[in-house]
């Protein structure tokens, strides 16, 4: 059984494109989803795992940050595959909107990362940063992401050549937090009565 934890999945690369009337050029664009590992779900008989997001931002050097609002999923593949034409047989995070919301089996990427330091990875862990090519941000031309700033389109859709940065972190829930400083409070208190022979 999975214990529930709050986890944030991040992929950033360089893209160009627009959203709302700004236009970005080679921005660096990071795109962060937040999750529940107790969401973790296996979808075509196991070979892939999705886990929807409780909120996704996209932040833009130079223009800042937006909330996407179309349903979207992280997924990891972690067996090699070669998720389109030209792409080299890795095991792959991909960061998607829903085609079909609710139904997880078809979406459209916006960040991906293939390695091999992905492999196994089943989204339940902290993993990062995995770094290299092929990997980054961009969505099929033509195509946009609704956010709260307007339309995102990028000028270009993930190459296999593309550069990008994949991290998974496990967000400390409130209680943990207040456990930590609690103790480390305790041990510096007890630092201070030490009994002197």
């Amino acid at each position: 059984m999975i214990e529930a934890a709050p986890i944030t999945y991040i992929e950033s690369g360089l893209a160009s494109g627009t959203i709302g009337g700004s236009t970005f050029t080679n921005a660096l664009v990071q795109v962060t989803v937040t999750g529940d590992t107790a969401n973790v779900v296996p979808i075509f008989g196991g070979f892939v795992f999705a886990n929807v997001s409780s909120a996704t931002t996209v932040f833009i050097t130079g223009i800042g940050t937006a909330t996407v609002t179309d349903p979207n999923a992280v997924y990891s593949v972690p067996t090699p595959v070669a998720i389109d034409t030209g792409f080299p047989v890795l095991p792959y995070v991909v960061i998607g909107t829903l085609d079909s919301p609710p139904a997880l089996e078809s979406f459209t990427g916006i960040g991906a990362q293939g390695d091999n330091a992905l492999l196994g990875y089943d989204l339940t862990t902290a993993i990062g940063p995995i770094t290299g090519s092929p990997g980054g941000v961009g969505y099929p031309t033509g195509l946009f992401v609704n956010t709260n700033l307007g339309h995102l389109s990028f000028t270009a859709n993930i190459t296999p050549t593309a550069q990008g940065t994949f991290t998974a972190t496990l967000v400390p829930e409130p209680m943990s937090l207040l456990l930590l400083g609690s103790g480390i409070a305790l041990l510096a208190g007890m630092s201070r009565f030490r009994v002197r022979s």
